[in-house]
């Protein structure tokens, strides 16, 4: 029986035990961001249930501790660029874009928004490929990105 609801809240972060060499692995590439650099783009990959994003918001929630960082955490399964980059705006500071606000405005919006180190979490990545996300991304210089994906090929 479970008897914290806390568990059931998605900002609840557990603890993560036996897995601080990869934490480390992590946090070292972000590590940047604390002196107000950009960090390292990250490809994380495994089979499902091993810990990715668990391991990822572990390292985003040492980070924030040592220098509060402005982040967000997209679910990318089935998403088209223009909704990643929507998804991304609407959990950073500032206004959210209207749902139907073009694509071309939506990644302007993105790199007049982000002006400070951020990082972006690119959670179920395996349709990324598809999409051209990564090179719009890269055209934004304060942001690094953490794709999480099971096939590390794709």
């Amino acid at each position: 029986m479970i008897t914290d609801r806390s568990v059931f809240r998605d900002d609840w972060l557990p603890d993560v035990q036996h897995r601080e060499a990869e934490v480390n692995v992590l946090t070292d590439a972000l590590a940047p961001v604390i002196e107000g650099n950009r960090a390292e783009d990250v490809l994380m990959h495994g089979p499902q249930g091993v810990g990715k994003t668990v391991l990822t918001r572990a390292a985003l929630d040492r980070l924030d501790r040592q220098q509060p960082t402005p982040s967000a955490h997209v679910h990318c399964l089935g998403a088209s660029t223009a909704g990643i980059v929507r998804s991304i705006l609407c959990e950073l500071p500032g206004s959210d874009p209207s749902k139907t606000t073009p694509r071309d405005e939506l990644i302007a919006t993105l790199q007049e928004r982000v002006t400070e180190p951020t990082v972006v979490v690119l959670d179920e990545g395996d349709d990324l490929p598809e999409t051209d996300i990564l090179d719009v991304l890269r055209r934004v210089p304060d942001i690094s990105w953490i794709a999480i994906c099971h096939d590390d090929i794709d």
